[in-house]
């Protein structure tokens, strides 16, 4: 696996480079077919990202550069469990960062994901549950708590996304799953609070604000604060990013290509 950067100038001052994902093991995969039509929705996400409102003069490091770090370095874990970690740490700054309260962090974290990330297919109490479960394996891979690999299992089993079969018996099988839904929890909630600060009226603003917790209480606010950033990348021509992806597989399983017709099918009209 590899990527790709450079300027997206004709005449540049550096020259495009390519960066190897060498110590990744995709275990669990979802594979995505590509073309010109996907170029402005990278676009849209990328000025989406430019234009987030953080404040950086005088800070050493800020809790939205750490998660957008830690998301991006989960991808060169050749460890799962490094991946886990890196991907709680970046819900937690996403999330949470820049606040002083340590205190019942993880029922905070839980509460506020279901809240801000819950969708028709994915709702609020799996989302409460699955968050609890992988942030509780951070801690103890964190802090070197010892566990074993059969009550890892049984963890690993109740999380919601977790397939049924026996690909998923495999045990590096099922950790790979449990990092694609850690994953996407964490992507979905980046893009989440890029929206949701947004200016010029930000409902939760990455420097202070009222109370979040006491916001997400009511029934009629996480409603609209779900509703506000799902039309933001609406507006933008991205709203299926604010959604869960399709079914990820094993690696054994063969990719469904796309014929011509599926892609013509896909295209939007004009």
């Amino acid at each position: 696996m590899y990527e790709v950067r450079g300027m997206t100038t004709f005449v540049s001052r550096m020259n495009p480079y390519m960066t190897e994902f060498r110590g990744a093991r995709a275990l669990v995969r979802r594979t995505v077919w590509l073309n010109d039509q996907h170029g402005p929705a990278f676009d849209a996400i990328g000025e989406l990202l430019d234009q987030a409102d953080v404040k950086r003069e005088g800070m050493a490091a800020t809790s939205f550069d750490v998660a957008l770090g830690k998301f991006n370095g989960s991808h060169h874990q050749v460890n799962p469990y490094e991946a886990l970690v890196d991907l709680a740490t970046a819900l937690e700054a996403i999330l949470a960062g820049g606040e002083k309260e340590n205190e019942g962090l993880t029922l905070r974290l839980r509460n506020r994901a279901a809240a801000v990330l819950a969708i028709d297919g994915d709702p609020a109490r799996a989302i409460f549950g699955d968050v609890g479960l992988l942030y509780g394996l951070r801690s103890k891979l964190v802090h070197g708590g010892q566990i074993k690999e059969s009550d890892l299992r049984r963890e690993l089993d109740k999380i919601s996304t977790m397939p049924d079969g026996e690909a998923a018996n495999r045990y590096g099988v099922a950790i790979g799953y449990a990092v694609d839904r850690m994953r996407d929890l964490v992507r979905r909630a980046i893009l989440a609070r890029v929206c949701l600060a947004a200016t010029p009226d930000p409902l939760w603003p990455f420097t202070g604000g009222g109370s979040v917790d006491a916001e997400l209480s009511d029934d009629e606010t996480r409603g609209r604060w779900r509703a506000s950033w799902h039309d933001r990348l609406a507006a933008l021509g991205i709203e299926a990013a604010s959604q869960r992806p399709r079914a990820a597989v094993d690696f054994l399983t063969p990719p469904e290509r796309e014929t011509p017709d599926s892609v013509e099918a896909q295209r939007p009209e004009g």
